[in-house]
């Protein structure tokens, strides 16, 4: 999950096409994991 995340720069429609699903999946999975949008977990 982290890795699409990172190169795209937190943008999260890029991370969502580099994953091939849609964006609103990704900040699903963002959010189950807790992770913010530079795939690092939220918080810290």
């Amino acid at each position: 999950m982290r890795r699409p995340v990172e190169p795209a720069g937190g943008n999260q429609s890029e991370a969502a096409r580099i994953l091939r699903i849609g964006r609103d999946a990704l900040r699903y999975k963002l959010k189950k994991y807790n992770l913010d949008a530079g795939g690092r977990v939220a918080g810290r």
